[in-house]
């Protein structure tokens, strides 16, 4: 597949979960970032004369400066630079500098253990098309854009000259909104920090909202996981789910069908070292279709299966590994009709 045509995974969007639509997105911009750096990648591709501190180096990888230390500066055939950046016992550290074959700065980042907490990637026109940025600042050129100076600074990417990818606004460091935008300029996907509160929407092309999470903000390296709501609608607006975290674990689930009614509860709970999940699933009517309890992954004890009336009609009983102990069929009287016991080491007796 050539890098400029679209995998067709990124044709149309799924409905299967909350993060259906982000992953999409996610994917989607991954490839609109490889299509605007291919010219730049393909150019690197060339053979670069690199130095350390001078002295001429065996090749432009990294096997090159293995457990070495010093400035490394590469050039092309012409004698453009191309890289430049300081390393450390074979690990770049610090600023660390890639040009195009016309000498322009095309990224722009600053390597700490193997890390790059600040990025800035630039078109050719000089104008920016991705930034990430640290708590501190760690480069000249980006206390500016992080918003190191005392102020929100609001900054647009561009995913080619003149064409916008997304606006994005940071403070300190930290990232308070984002709006992505697609082709023909319309509001795919926005993050905000909001009291405390990372917010993250992606929308319909018609403008409508499709899937919101709602968590608190905590440090990325902390103990505690995330903690908030995931809501999915349909584009006419009706609701279809819903998920909630606590302490980085799920909690709740439901799902709803187009019309409203109520489709799937899941329930879900830790008790020292098992986890446990108990599904209730219903028809469009409202009559309820089954109950299923997980531990740990694997059916465990009495699941149930329902008629159209409510009625219990089956239900199978599941062992401390997943195995299928017993099993009951029910008459229109509630009687038992059938039962199967299934024996530990064989077949059903």
């Amino acid at each position: 597949m050539n890098l400029t045509d679209p995998p067709q995974a990124l044709a149309e969007p799924t409905r299967d979960g909350w993060h259906s639509a982000w992953a999409w997105l996610m994917r989607r911009c991954l490839w609109l970032g490889l299509v605007a750096l291919a010219p730049l990648a393909a150019q690197t591709q060339e053979t670069l004369q690199c130095r350390l501190d001078g002295e001429v180096l065996a090749g432009d990888g990294p096997a090159a400066v293995s457990g070495r230390s010093g400035e490394r500066v590469c050039v092309d055939a012409q004698g453009t630079e191309r890289q430049r950046g300081a390393w450390l016992e074979g690990r770049p550290i610090g600023p660390q500098r890639l040009n195009d074959e016309q000498g322009r700065l095309r990224q722009l980042t600053y390597a700490t253990g193997g890390r790059q907490p600040v990025l800035m990637e630039f078109l050719e026109d000089g104008s920016l098309r991705a930034l990430r940025c640290a708590p501190t600042s760690l480069l000249p050129e980006d206390r500016h854009p992080c918003g190191h100076l005392g102020q929100d600074v609001e900054t647009r990417l561009y995913l080619t000259p003149g064409q916008l990818q997304s606006v994005v606004r940071y403070r300190a460091g930290q990232l308070r909104h984002q709006s992505v935008l697609d082709d023909q300029g319309r509001v795919v996907r926005t993050e905000s920090l909001q009291e405390g509160r990372r917010v993250k929407q992606v929308f319909y092309p018609s403008g409508r909202l499709r899937s919101q999470t709602d968590l608190l903000e905590r440090d990325p390296g902390g103990p505690q996981g995330r903690e908030g709501v995931a809501r999915e609608w349909s584009e006419d607006g009706q609701l279809t789910q819903e998920l909630t975290w606590v302490n980085g674990e799920e909690r709740r689930l439901e799902q709803w069908y187009p019309g409203g009614q109520r489709k799937l509860l899941q329930q879900m709970a830790r008790e020292g070292r098992h986890r446990w999940r108990v599904s209730e699933s219903f028809r469009v009517d409202g009559s309820r279709l089954s109950v299923v309890t997980e531990r740990n992954g694997r059916l465990w004890g009495w699941q149930r299966a329902y008629d159209e009336s409510g009625r219990l009609v089956r239900e199978d009983e599941y062992g401390e590994r997943g195995e299928l102990l017993r099993s009951r069929r029910y008459g229109p009287d509630g009687q038992v009709q059938q039962e199967e016991r299934i024996r530990d080491d064989a077949g059903a007796t």
